[in-house]
């Protein structure tokens, strides 16, 4: 005894045909999704390397560091994002050189490029422009110099 079936000739069930549409239309959400966390992630990635390299910049301008120094630092720990120092006294005057007992201001700042094109909605900064394409962070810290 020999079984056949009978081919449906090529039909596929309504079940198959309503998955794939379904598929198709939250695919693409899903995917913003995904894209929006990694830009999440990233960005809160470099804005704990900043705070932890001006943290540090700020104890070795405490313990009486040039400015030189401080940006070797700043270079040694944010490599790829070009950060730049600003030092200010008191006064808010940009400074070079500083001496014991001097409060000075360090200002750190890096730029970067969002990883999709989706990252540059600016979500981060609601004052800046809404499609920046590229993100600035800055941290600064008051020191008193020992």
């Amino acid at each position: 005894m020999e079984q056949t079936r009978k081919r449906q000739g090529g039909r596929r069930g309504a079940g198959e045909g309503q998955s794939m549409i379904e598929m198709v239309l939250v695919l693409p959400f899903f995917m913003l999704m995904v894209m929006v966390l990694a830009e999440f992630v990233v960005y809160f990635y470099r804005s704990n390397q900043l705070e932890n390299a001006a943290q540090t910049a700020g104890r070795l301008a405490s313990r009486g560091a040039s400015a030189d120094e401080l940006e070797a630092h700043l270079d040694e720990h944010l490599t790829s994002l070009n950060p730049k120092l600003t030092v200010r006294n008191a006064d808010g005057a940009v400074v070079r050189i500083w001496s014991p007992e001097d409060k000075i201001k360090l200002g750190v700042r890096i730029m970067f490029k969002p990883l999709f094109p989706v990252g540059a909605l600016n979500v981060f900064s609601p004052d800046a422009d809404f499609f920046p394409g590229i993100f600035i962070l800055e941290s600064v810290k008051t020191v008193l110099v020992e």
